[in-house]
């Protein structure tokens, strides 16, 4: 029988704080017209939920991040998506825990890494034409950091980690239906057809920003799988091995369904790390599955077509190529990257600001065929050149480096099996983000924010070993069972 928790000071005041936020938002309704009485309530209450219980609000966040702009309201000037909502609840009931000691933050690698990142993007304000792209690209790393403070304080729970594996699962298995209802059904712009077929794109607008999502997620799941399929523990956990298996084939599935060479070649990435450094048994399992995935892909018709993408594209920067439909998308992206690189040259210390890529593209790129611009430059390190110059690109190279090197010391510090699995899971994506920002750039449509989720249940090692040095008020110590 599970005794309960005795409510100590601290979690009375915050049952005073959420309840006074309740009651304000239902006052509001009186004065406040609609929609934007329904957006303060609802965000009144998930602050309240979040002051008590942060883990299932961590978890809706994670859940968030497909559902991207659908079902978006408008209160007054400013659209206010799912994800937007779930955020300023969280930031405010850490706010509130913050003050009455009942949360810390952790100023751990990554968010060393962040901070260089939004410094640099800062600085380049003095180059900057458009302000209101430039407060954009910064509000963009700058929540992303914020969201890994308050998941690294958040996770030392384990219940709150297991809210935020299943937020990641039910966004990984309700994005991969839509791509695969959109590949079944046709639906899509004429422009997203390879091969005579739809390519997945689910509510990302396009089908590279779908697979980045799907390769920032999947190998948690994978992980999770992998590292459980010995002697033992098929009976003892076999809810856990069904659920991301499940998930982790859903996914796969659908990351094949956006041929996205980028997306592709960089969850090949994850995939291997997983493989290796899941030990000895796991490489030789590895090895057959592996060989048995190429066999599966080289026969289906999603495979097939993906290889010739790969094959007909290529990512070769030779000049002077003939410009074909199969080498349309290569060369489009060559020239952004070289228009890139050119920001770079003119402006090495500040960069042409923060989010101007788009803007002044035309300025820079010397290929007639690709005047329009995409969006970015279609590398992850190239456009932090071309926005805030080399410092740009040096804290880029920095924070993939503080990534790697946290989710690491994350993988050697995990004792439980769970952790561990996450933690190899997290390294593997930090290895894929690395990977695939040579070819996209990642920071877009919520994706900084799966980002510091992931990293944050990849480092939650290193936070329990926190927690035991610093138990919260009124909690057990994990060494003794005393109260601290």
């Amino acid at each position: 029988m599970t005794v309960p928790r005795p409510l100590t000071d601290a979690r009375l005041r915050l049952l005073a704080v959420a309840a006074l936020a309740t009651a304000m938002a239902l006052g509001v309704l009186l004065l406040v017209p609609w929609p934007a009485s329904l957006v303060l309530v609802a965000w009144a209450g998930l602050t309240a939920v979040g002051c008590l219980w942060p883990g299932p609000v961590l978890g809706l966040l994670a859940l968030s991040v497909p559902v991207q702009a659908a079902g978006a309201l408008t209160a007054g000037p400013v659209s206010v998506t799912l994800t937007k909502l779930v955020l300023a609840a969280l930031v405010a009931a850490f706010v509130v825990r913050f003050a009455l000691g009942a949360s810390h933050i952790h100023l751990t690698l990554p968010v060393w890494g962040y901070a260089a990142v939004v410094a640099t993007l800062l600085i380049s304000i003095l180059h900057a034409l458009e302000l209101g792209s430039w407060a954009g690209e910064v509000y963009r790393w700058a929540i992303a950091a914020v969201v890994l403070v308050i998941a690294q304080d958040v996770v030392r729970d384990r219940v709150a980690t297991w809210w935020t594996v299943s937020g990641i699962g039910a966004g990984i298995l309700g994005a991969s239906a839509l791509g695969f209802y959109q590949v079944i059904a046709e639906v899509g712009p004429a422009s997203f057809q390879s091969g005579g077929v739809i390519r997945a794109f689910a509510t990302f607008g396009e089908p590279n920003p779908f697979a980045a999502y799907l390769e920032l997620s999947v190998p948690l799941f994978l992980a999770l799988t992998l590292t459980r399929l010995r002697p033992g523990c098929w009976r003892s956990q076999s809810r856990v091995l069904i659920a991301s298996g499940l998930v982790s084939v859903v996914g796969m599935l659908a990351l094949l369904l956006t041929q996205s060479r980028g997306g592709v070649l960089g969850f090949g990435a994850a995939a291997a790390v997983i493989v290796w450094w899941g030990g000895r048994r796991l490489r030789r399992f590895g090895l057959i599955i592996g060989l048995v995935a190429l066999i599966v892909i080289g026969v289906s018709p999603a495979g097939q077509r993906l290889g010739e993408r790969f094959a007909g594209g290529g990512f070769g920067l030779e000049r002077n190529v003939q410009v074909t439909p199969a080498t349309w998308a290569n060369q489009e992206r060559i020239a952004h990257w070289r228009a890139g690189l050119a920001m770079m040259e003119a402006h090495p210390w500040t960069g042409v600001g923060a989010g101007e890529f788009n803007a002044r593209y035309r300025e820079f790129t010397q290929v007639w065929r690709f005047r329009v611009p995409r969006g970015h430059a279609h590398n992850g390190y190239i456009q932090m050149g071309a926005q805030a110059g080399v410092p740009g690109l040096a804290a880029m190279l920095f924070f993939c480096g503080t990534l790697l090197a946290a989710a690491r010391r994350g993988l050697a510090h995990a004792r439980e099996p769970a952790d561990r699995a996450l933690a190899l899971g997290g390294f593997a994506i930090a290895v894929a983000f690395c990977v695939h920002s040579v070819f996209d750039y990642l920071n877009v449509l919520s994706l900084g924010v799966q980002l510091s989720l992931v990293v944050a249940l990849a480092t939650r090692p290193l936070a329990e070993s926190f927690r035991s040095l610093h138990p919260a008020p009124g909690s057990e110590h994990p060494h003794t069972g005393l109260t601290a």
